[in-house]
């Protein structure tokens, strides 16, 4: 389970991977797809289809939060096809 993010951690660029939800949700989606450069080109489009480039810390969590609640409900061995449905992708 990815823990939700804070609006506080909104542009947040230091510290462990750990500390950073936002990042974990991205790897985690990329690594869902064979060809992670795909992946990584996927997520930029869930983040922007979510919201998540929002110009203030509380849009940027409400939406970032959508996603990973989004990913929480995938699980470990899904396909490309079922993480991509998921998203309406």
């Amino acid at each position: 389970m990815i823990r939700f993010v804070k609006p506080e951690e909104w542009g947040k660029v230091e510290g462990s991977v750990a500390d950073m939800p936002w990042l974990v949700a991205k790897e985690r989606f990329v690594g869902f797809f064979k060809d992670p450069r795909r992946g990584s080109g996927l997520f930029e489009h869930v983040e922007k289809n979510h919201g998540c480039n929002a110009a203030n810390a509380t849009d940027w969590a409400v939406a970032m939060n959508s996603v990973i609640t989004i990913l929480n409900t995938i699980p470990d061995g899904a396909t490309e096809a079922e993480v991509m449905n998921a998203f309406g992708l």
